[in-house]
């Protein structure tokens, strides 16, 4: 199996870039406005009027909740494409992820991990909230 050289490979972030991985892309209101500028494939896709133009407020809450998990679902399809297609050039997965993820624990680990476990959290609260 071949090996990344990391000192090639290393992507770096700005302050800007560090603030939108370290707590932007954790913000469920942040995901709902990306989520809508972002090109997703139709089975991902809440048409905008159905988010905002409804009867009721929790209807509007209900199906915005609805576009940032199907958008996280589409961000986890487009992450296990990427690594599949790391394995087909035979780099380490975690050499990969060392080099072009975020770094936790001195490791690189796959974004939508945080992504699937916060928002499911964030909607509940959010959900449990309305009722």
């Amino acid at each position: 199996m071949s090996h990344m050289d990391l000192d090639k490979t290393r992507i770096s972030l700005s302050q800007v870039g560090k603030t939108y991985v370290d707590e932007l892309v954790y913000d469920l209101v942040y995901l709902q406005y990306v989520c809508e500028d972002t090109y997703v494939d139709e089975e991902y896709y809440v048409p905008i009027t159905d988010k905002y133009l409804s009867d009721t407020q929790l209807g509007n809450k209900k199906k915005r909740l609805d576009s940032v998990t199907l958008f996280i679902d589409f961000l986890v399809k487009q992450e296990e494409k990427e690594l599949e297609m790391i394995k087909n050039l035979q780099f380490g997965v975690q050499d990969y992820l060392d080099a072009c993820s975020i770094i936790h624990n001195g490791k690189g680990v796959l974004i939508s991990t945080y992504l699937r476990t916060i928002n499911s959290t964030i909607i509940d609260e959010i959900l449990s909230e309305s009722n």
